[in-house]
């Protein structure tokens, strides 16, 4: 009984540092060594305001784990500059992307600059939320993505 007790006290502290652990992490999407920021485009994965979430970068997964009970700004992805897709998806609950709804945007990674998912309702239909997802770069405060495919439409 008394080991039951003990093991009962930490896997509540368990549960407690993985609410409390935000996303700590930076994930390259490209090959080889860490490059300095000044030469990477820097795109946030997730956004607790937006509630968004990046699905895919250029066909890949970031395979980074997300909280969703804290903000998540400390979760980036370094790209190379230039051309990328990004595969994005709106935040329905704690388990995650919801299947519909997905938008694949395409924009240019210059180096140096951040990036930052945002999106605008456009209206609602029975179950769903119609959104249009965009990435702004944080340097210029400028929408620089474009829409490829909608699952929305």
């Amino acid at each position: 009984m008394k080991y039951c007790f003990y093991f009962i006290r930490i896997m509540a502290l368990c549960v407690i540092i993985s609410i409390l652990a935000g996303c700590f992490s930076t994930k390259m999407m490209y090959d080889g060594s860490p490059l300095p920021k000044e030469e990477v485009g820097i795109l946030y994965l997730w956004s607790k305001v937006s509630k968004l979430e990046i699905i895919e970068v250029d066909g890949k997964k970031p395979d980074i784990k997300i909280n969703p009970w804290v903000d998540q700004r400390d979760c980036q992805i370094h790209l190379l500059p230039g051309e990328h897709n990004i595969l994005v998806g709106l935040r329905t609950g704690w388990l995650g992307v919801s299947g519909e709804g997905q938008v694949l945007l395409n924009f240019v990674a210059e180096a140096g600059h951040i990036y930052s998912l945002n999106k605008e309702k456009t209206g609602y239909e029975i179950g769903k939320v119609i959104y249009i997802p965009y990435i702004v770069d944080n340097n210029t405060k400028e929408k620089v993505s474009n829409i490829i495919t909608d699952s929305n439409k």
